[in-house]
């Protein structure tokens, strides 16, 4: 998630000025974390902010570049600029990614015991991972990001399961359900919430909700 600095668009004679950071917290009420923080570009279109030039910190070190599993720990938006945790859906890179992952829980039966204490519990199964992803559809010309927006009307569209990719995900799947690296992740988009940025035409808020779809092998005795 791209959050220092400021974006620079020139329509005509018109330079708007936005802030990434303040945007996303206008939006949903926090900022991103601050490490996603990287140094800025280069070029007439791009200046930092200076309240927020002291937090600068270098592009990850050689090291981080890829994950254990699968993923990259760093990719480059619209304008070039490197940005912390990308996430893709089928193919798909996200727009200003900030991923979390919700809830992580198993059934359990509890049985009590007869003139004892506590109970005996029965581990029935690890419940769906559900994970929300947060991002900006932001259009590098100024006008409305129906590009983005598209793509993300068709990832919705698709009725069946998806595979996810990012550094966390791929963590997460692996711990619970075993595998390796070249293992597909699937998830199922099941809700999109989008709330227009009123007074900011291209900048589209996008929420979308999704729980793992895992395979499964059934062997017969």
């Amino acid at each position: 998630m791209q959050q220092l600095g400021w974006l620079l668009t020139k329509t005509g004679a018109m330079i708007t000025a936005f802030d990434i950071a303040d945007l996303f917290e206008m939006q949903w009420g926090h900022r991103p974390p601050r490490e996603f923080n990287v140094k800025g570009g280069t070029g007439a279109d791009f200046a930092i902010s200076p309240s927020y030039a002291d937090f600068d910190i270098a592009p990850a070190p050689a090291a981080q570049v890829y994950g254990k599993l699968g993923g990259n720990y760093w990719d480059k938006d619209n304008y070039g600029r490197e940005y912390f945790m990308p996430v893709s859906l089928n193919g798909v890179a996200l727009w200003f990614p900030v991923i979390t992952v919700l809830d992580l829980s198993r059934e359990v039966v509890e049985t009590d015991m007869v003139e004892r204490s506590g109970s005996v519990k029965e581990i029935i199964s690890i419940d769906d991972i559900v994970i929300n992803i947060k991002g900006l559809i932001i259009s590098p010309n100024n006008n409305w990001p129906e590009d983005g927006f598209t793509q993300l009307t068709k990832l919705f569209a698709l009725n069946r399961s998806i595979e996810i990719n990012s550094v966390i995900t791929n963590i997460v799947f692996n711990s619970l359900f075993g595998g390796n690296k070249n293992d597909k992740n699937m998830v199922l988009i099941k809700k999109v919430p989008i709330t227009p940025k009123v007074g900011v035409k291209h900048v589209i808020p996008y929420e979308m909700n999704l729980i793992s779809d895992t395979i499964f092998e059934l062997e017969l005795a």
